[in-house]
């Protein structure tokens, strides 16, 4: 089982992201509980429902769960334990807490992954253990959605055999936030300056009007990305949470690509959205988690591929979320 790296999804194809979205003003959720996902995390008579791959042989042994690792392995995943049945939500954070010793000095690889191929990991952590029981916690938000997640602890590689030991195991997860009030990555999305910070290509004009920035497309194009509305130099960071919000209208009625990607090949997109949009202007929102940190993502409106000519308007454009200073 090893970590299968994301497949990029380029500007001329749907990127997959971890999105929610509402048409019109979303409202704040209640705070859920976190949910734990382990039901023995401690041990007390048995094992079970956790497994081991055939080379190891474990036991409930004092309230831990104990394991004998072989030598002669050669990569982590050839000595597993694990368990099966987390379900992965895209864009919940888990959180994984654990106890665990080994009778020689052994760096293990910590994996909330998929159970199946290709085993994509939304978390994989390198462990440093010793013979003193030592508490680890983890942190991270799943980019997929599964209902078949498992909690890997990949123990192979070792040229010895030795003893590892695992107690107070946890595996929780909530819904992933963003602070409403969170840094703010676009500049002038109100366009109270104008046009400035904003580029558009292929549009036959663009202007700000009464607050909005307003583009004439012509007809005929033959895709969305043909002609477009967009800011670069956007930054993200890996597994942060962001909310990509904005108002827009289409006259006559249209529909547009709204899409937080890379700003430059392969264009890998973070979150690409198709929408419908009509001579009312509506408030969109997508609440995504980056699925890589970059310092020159853009967000773009692809508004070409329309058969008659369209005035495409766009508002309040805003991407919050990301460290605080």
């Amino acid at each position: 089982m090893q970590r299968i790296p994301r497949r990029a999804a380029t500007a001329l194809a749907t990127g997959a992201a971890t999105a929610l979205v509402s048409a019109g003003l979303m409202a704040s959720p209640a705070q859920a509980a976190p949910t734990e996902h382990i039901t023995n995390g401690t041990f007390s008579s048995t094992t079970d429902p956790w497994w081991a791959t055939s080379n190891v042989t474990m036991s409930a042994t004092g309230g831990q769960l104990c394991a004998q690792v072989p030598s002669g392995t050669v990569e982590l995943w050839d000595a597993i334990v694990g368990y099966n049945g987390i379900p992965l939500v895209k864009g919940d954070v888990y959180t994984v807490t654990f106890e665990a010793s080994a009778s020689v000095p052994t760096t293990i690889k910590t994996n909330l992954q998929l159970s199946e191929e290709p085993y994509t990991a939304v978390m994989s952590r390198d462990t440093a253990l010793t013979s003193q029981l030592t508490a680890f916690t983890y942190t991270s938000t799943s980019a997929v959605d599964d209902e078949q997640g498992a909690f890997a602890l990949q123990l192979g590689g070792g040229s010895e055999s030795w003893r590892f030991c695992l107690d107070n195991v946890s595996v929780t997860s909530e819904p992933g936030t963003v602070d409403p009030n969170g840094p703010e990555q676009v500049t002038n999305g109100g366009f109270d300056e104008g046009l400035s910070g904003w580029y558009t290509y292929e549009t036959t004009s663009a202007a700000v009007t009464d607050g909005q920035l307003c583009a004439v497309v012509p007809a005929g194009l033959e895709n969305p990305w043909d002609a477009g509305i967009g800011q670069n130099d956007i930054p993200l960071v890996e597994d942060e949470r962001y909310t990509f919000a904005f108002e827009a209208s289409a006259s006559p009625a249209a529909s547009i690509r709204a899409t937080v990607q890379l700003g430059e090949d392969p264009y890998t997109a973070y979150l690409t959205r198709t929408i419908a949009l009509t001579g009312d202007a509506k408030q969109f929102t997508y609440t995504f988690t980056a699925s890589a940190s970059t310092t020159i993502a853009q967000v773009a409106f692809q508004v070409g591929g329309a058969s008659t000519e369209t005035t495409i308007c766009v508002d309040n454009v805003s991407l919050r979320g990301g460290p605080t200073e």
